[in-house]
């Protein structure tokens, strides 16, 4: 079709038909090509960003007024809040509305892993395929045991549900010292696939607590857990397996200096950051997280929303 429509004339079908209201038969008489070509040009248009619908629904969302205030408050791009019954299957389906507004933009998306990312890829169900777009993992696998909510799984998953590309980074989350990690980081492969992943449009991610840390030391620490961090309080939660603390700061201990994966810094440096997560539990990290804008658009559920709005109530006075 490229050797037939060029942008010109995409943009001028694309005008014919959403600004003075043509039908596809119509435009097709006129400029003397079949309809077939009139509807690929259509979806081509949407596809490279000449078209971009957008449906308002803003005008039926029920917690209009809390994602306003709380986008005002974090200073976020993005808040979208469901209902807390059944908030998993929900939250999962809004993520994936807002991420599939945004592919006909992006070349490279970043993904985390977690069963809250997961559970997007596993609901993502958008309207039309994006072959350009390469769906990224941002860190290295989890093992058998966790190949369900392994990013590199999850990657494939967006891929196939889209029609795009995927990267996996084919190494462990996590190696035995820093010298390993940069032992791995160098191989072109791994260096390729992180290069990528810093050049990304969108990063997709979920977001821990410091509550998490337990899972943390039980599935991959055992009793070596003291090597690892001197002083687990200090964690107030992590993003891609980086942990940070309550000023957004990335800390320097033994497990993030042994993470294979994207650093914390270059999380940020992404342009849109879209956090997925409920839970009252991660509303300090959340909080965290936009304020030092390591995130820059949330979709969470209710309860979580007003923790939050009680958080920066309670954050004004201390």
């Amino acid at each position: 079709m490229s050797k037939l429509i060029n942008d010109n004339m995409l943009i001028e079908i694309a005008h014919m038909y959403y600004d003075e209201h043509m039908t596809q038969q119509q435009i097709a008489k006129k400029m003397n090509i079949s309809r077939s070509l009139i509807s690929k040009s259509l979806t081509k248009a949407r596809e490279a960003g000449i078209v971009e619908v957008i449906v308002h629904s803003e005008l039926i969302r029920p917690y209009k007024d809390i994602e306003d205030r709380l986008r005002k408050i974090l200073g976020l791009n993005h808040v979208r809040i469901c209902s807390s019954s059944n908030s998993i299957e929900a939250i999962a389906k809004e993520a994936g509305k807002l991420l599939s507004t945004k592919l006909s933009r992006c070349k490279y998306i970043v993904v985390s892993g977690g069963e809250t990312v997961k559970y997007v890829a596993d609901h993502f169900s958008p309207a039309i395929n994006f072959p350009n777009v390469t769906f990224i993992s941002a860190n290295g696998g989890l093992g058998e045991t966790h190949w369900a909510t392994d990013a590199n799984n999850i990657c494939i998953t967006f891929a196939q549900k889209c029609g795009a590309q995927h990267l996996q980074m084919y190494a462990p989350v996590t190696v035995d010292s820093a010298k390993a990690k940069e032992i791995f980081s160098k191989q072109l492969f791994i260096k390729s696939v992180l290069d990528k992943g810093k050049q990304a449009d969108i990063a997709l991610v979920g977001i821990g607590s410091s509550l998490q840390w337990s899972n943390l030391e039980n599935t991959y620490l055992n009793d070596q857990k003291e090597l690892y961090l001197i002083n687990e309080n200090v964690i107030c939660g992590d993003i891609c397996y980086n942990y940070f603390d309550k000023y957004g700061k990335w800390i320097d201990c033994t497990w993030n200096n042994q993470i294979i994966g994207l650093h914390l810094n270059d999380i940020r440096k992404i342009p849109e950051v879209i956090c997925v997560a409920a839970g009252i539990q991660k509303t300090e990290s959340i909080y965290v997280a936009s304020q030092h804008r390591l995130i820059t658009s949330l979709v969470t559920d209710l309860n979580t929303a007003k923790s939050l709005l009680s958080y920066y109530n309670k954050d004004l006075f201390d």
